[in-house]
């Protein structure tokens, strides 16, 4: 076993680490619509245009999924990559949820909405009909099983194996085999230890020993802070974004991310943005990833 190689991995994960805000949820009866939270009525201001799309010739109304109320991240955590106040809304199309979704583009599955001014909460009847997917809701239960409040804190990410993206954008070009483990980085610097692990072809207890104590020095630089803003996705299958030259040049941030979590579908969610888009508040091309074990 090449030692440099293993030592230069270990580099990579060490060198390479973002600030994140790391969140957890409460689960509460308060359906407050101004506050940061994952399901319950989000904040409808007058005139508020209800995101839907178009699926199958019919109009159809995206969920309400979770809503970040940015003066109380920033009361919290201090200064982020975010604006310090107004409202972030997520909705999502609930049949994306149960791969159900046909052959909808990635921008169709949802949809992100700022409101810069909080001003008086107007529930119409008709907004209020919008929010729940009645078909879904008929066939698979509630999108999220209840109302929860999010509590934000600071923490730091050590890049992740299986963040292939930002891997492909630190190793500034270098071929990485983009398959479905979560060792990417590994099997790029120690493809023998990775033959060896998989195969399970252990010529004799040592190896096994070293190729186990290898891939376990890697865990420590996993995530720890499973739903956060910023920082390094993180996917329990496979980064299926293509690693072309154009999406390369747009250094997507990892804007949310969602790890399973039993009351919503119990999947790993994540949105990424092009970091000049988040500047500039433009949440047009943003893309989503969703995957189930």
């Amino acid at each position: 076993m090449d030692i440099s190689n293993l030592e230069k991995a270990i580099n990579i994960f060490q060198n390479n680490k973002r600030e994140v805000i790391a969140f957890d949820f409460n689960r509460t009866e308060d359906d407050n619509p101004y506050t940061s939270k994952l399901g319950g009525t989000p904040y409808l201001p007058d005139n508020f245009i209800y995101p839907t799309i178009i699926k199958n010739k019919k109009i159809k109304n995206l969920s309400f999924m979770c809503q970040l109320n940015l003066q109380e991240i920033y009361e919290k955590v201090g200064e982020s990559l975010l604006p310090n106040v107004g409202i972030l809304q997520f909705y999502i199309l609930s049949d994306y949820c149960v791969g159900e979704e046909g052959n909808l583009q990635n921008n169709q599955l949802f949809k992100i909405i700022y409101h810069k001014e909080i001003n008086q909460h107007n529930p119409t009847e008709e907004l209020l009909k919008k929010i729940n997917d009645k078909e879904y809701i008929k066939n698979y239960g509630n999108l999220i099983d209840g109302i929860f409040n999010m509590s934000f804190s600071k923490n730091i990410h050590y890049l992740n194996s299986t963040d292939i993206l930002s891997a492909y954008q630190i190793l500034k070009g270098e071929t990485i085999t983009h398959g479905y483990t979560s060792d990417t980085l590994i099997r790029h610097f120690l493809p023998e230890v990775c033959e060896v692990n998989y195969s399970r072809n252990y010529s004799n207890q040592e190896d096994y020993n070293k190729s186990y104590e290898i891939l376990k020095i890697f865990e420590k630089y996993e995530d720890e802070s499973p739903h956060h803003l910023f920082g390094f996705a993180n996917f329990q299958g496979s980064d299926y974004m293509e690693m072309t030259e154009e999406n390369l040049k747009k250094d997507y941030i990892c804007l949310l991310q969602f790890s399973p979590f039993e009351e919503m579908f119990d999947c790993s969610m994540n949105f990424r943005i092009p970091k000049e888009d988040l500047i500039n508040l433009n949440f047009d091309n943003v893309i989503i990833n969703m995957s189930c074990t």
